[in-house]
């Protein structure tokens, strides 16, 4: 997950607030359906009595229970037409939600801040018998790990035998996490280059970058460009950045070639309202064609997914 909020400044709120985008009010248009790489299921607990603030919105969730919260983000994806949905965290949980929103969610056993993963023998167990599809959000970085290290590499071993994707945290964490959560966490762990000797082992391993590898670009694009398998989403990156950062960042991805193989993600935890803020990140990057857009918030999903023409349909309406 990407946990480190930098507020979007006045002048972009108040704009997204008067566009209805933060109030709820906007529907999804003439984009068509959106697939969201990164969503997050929880146990509210995990936040206490009262959820924090979105630190970009000041917006505090309503949410005060598990039920709650949960059909409060399945609103959210209905209201802008998310039709899948990536959604990691502790197993229960996920499969909640996946029980409740079913063919709506993608369930992935991730590995938190505060996680533990679950015995590579007891994952292939869930991916059999429950709505387990992917291998994430691998927090690695937060425990002190890279995705290279022999520690895990049964993980990824399964993942490639299972023909299951992997969806890996990169980049930053929040402000002072080193301090506060996770004294191993180290931000040079978030590189794309820390995962190349895996890679390099596993070549018909399906695996993405959450966060697109944010900051390191060179990084992001020597992986991209050397491993063809490899694509990113820019979930957090693209509501919680500045603006101009993060267009900045996503156009010199696109601009290098790799268009086909950026995807849609929100890092949506607690805040429904990071789902309209993230979709606002890519409609109003004006460098990117509709065709683009397109891509990024379905078609780049849909073929690293595998989806099927039925699936595709059903979604679409057709």
């Amino acid at each position: 997950m990407f946990t480190q909020v930098i507020a979007c400044g006045g002048v972009i709120c108040r704009a997204l607030l008067l566009a209805g985008l933060l109030s709820g009010s906007a529907v999804a248009q003439d984009r068509g359906p959106i697939i969201d790489m990164h969503l997050h299921a929880f146990g509210f607990d995990e936040f206490g009595a009262t959820p924090p603030p979105n630190e970009v919105t000041g917006v505090v969730p309503f949410a005060r229970t598990d039920e709650a919260a949960m059909h409060a983000t399945l609103d959210a994806m209905r209201k802008h037409d998310v039709v899948l949905a990536v959604t990691s965290g502790p197993v229960p949980d996920v499969l909640r939600w996946a029980s409740v929103a079913q063919g709506t969610i993608i369930g992935g056993a991730g590995l938190g801040p505060m996680d533990s993963l679950p015995e590579a023998e007891s994952l292939r167990r869930l991916v059999k018998d429950e709505p387990i599809a992917v291998l994430g959000e691998l927090g690695l970085q937060y425990h002190g790990l890279s995705a290279s290290d022999p520690k895990i590499a049964d993980y990824f071993a399964l993942a490639e035998e299972l023909d299951i994707p992997v969806a890996l945290h990169s980049g930053l964490g929040g402000s002072g996490t080193t301090y506060t959560c996770c004294p191993k966490f180290r931000a040079s762990l978030g590189s794309p280059a820390t995962i190349e000797d895996m890679l390099a082992r596993h070549p018909k391993l399906r695996i993405y970058l959450m966060h697109a590898g944010y900051p390191y670009l060179a990084e992001t694009k020597a992986i991209l460009s050397s491993y063809p398998q490899v694509y990113v989403d820019v979930a957090g990156i693209n509501w919680t950045l500045p603006r101009a950062e993060f267009h900045a960042y996503l156009k010199a991805l696109v601009d290098a070639g790799f268009g086909k193989r950026i995807m849609f993600g929100s890092d949506q935890m607690v805040w429904p309202d990071a789902i309209a803020l993230a979709i606002e990140g890519i409609d109003g990057a004006d460098f990117l064609s509709p065709e683009q857009k397109r891509d990024i918030f379905y078609n780049n999903a849909a073929t690293f997914l595998r989806l099927d023409q039925a699936a595709i349909d059903k979604n679409h309406g057709r």
